[in-house]
């Protein structure tokens, strides 16, 4: 039986980094990079003790992976830069070699999609 899952995925960006986290040893996404995700219906700001500047909604992405079909609801955010507990600034020239699961590597490819006044000129660079 297929489980649906239905996710606030949060793409938060600084003026030159992402922040990202990876996939924990032993689980299904293990080694690989996810933006934050939420239940629908989560406050991201306080789940991530973060203060967000909201930008605007990126493109639904709905995959599936062994018995669950995902569908993610990304938001593209601005943020300062702060620690943030489970996660990592990771800067932009360092994203086209970051290994993403393959839902959030289309949530990444749906910034190409941003008017570019809404990203940092470092990270419309990534989007030829």
């Amino acid at each position: 039986k297929t489980i649906h899952l239905h996710r606030e995925v949060a793409v938060i960006h600084t003026e030159n980094a992402l922040l990202l986290r990876k996939g924990e040893n032993g689980k299904v996404m293990a080694g690989l990079s996810e933006f934050p995700y939420f239940e629908r219906g989560t406050v991201i700001e306080d789940a991530l003790d973060l203060s967000l500047t909201p930008l605007c909604p990126l493109p639904k992405v709905t995959h599936g992976f062994t018995k669950y079909k995902a569908f993610l609801y990304p938001h593209l955010y601005r943020a300062l830069h702060k620690e943030v507990k489970g996660y990592e600034w990771i800067p932009f020239e360092k994203i086209p070699t970051t290994s993403f699961s393959s839902g959030h590597r289309r949530v990444l490819q749906g910034l190409s999609a941003v008017e570019a006044q809404a990203l940092p000129k470092k990270l419309i660079d990534l989007f030829p």
